[in-house]
């Protein structure tokens, strides 16, 4: 079941940015999607396995992480640097959260 959708939480859909501020999307991987994680602390990564991508401060620095509640339990899921922020890595973390879902079912 999808979540409820917030008009504050940017969303990414098909490998595109879509915020409520801008009519038309940046596309993930891009120069201007690097520019546009600098000022984020989340978003929503729409996908058969949608999950939240939240920015939290480690020791060394500004990291990403992937957030999915299933049953009641919380799921997390390490993304990396904004820099590592790929298209394919989203899709890579989504099917980590995925298996890690599965094994508890």
């Amino acid at each position: 079941m999808p979540r409820k959708s917030s008009k504050e939480t940017p969303i990414v859909l098909s490998g595109v940015v879509y915020t409520n501020d801008e009519h038309t999307g940046i596309r993930v991987g891009s120069a201007a999607w690097r520019n546009w994680l600098t000022g984020q602390k989340r978003f929503y990564y729409q996908a058969d396995t949608p999950f939240t991508a939240r920015q939290e401060k480690r020791r060394n620095g500004m990291f990403w992480y992937a957030y999915r509640k299933h049953q009641g339990k919380l799921y997390k899921v390490y993304l990396g640097a904004s820099n590592q922020l790929t298209g394919e890595r989203l899709v890579q973390s989504a099917r980590q959260l995925a298996d890690k879902i599965a094994q508890t079912d």
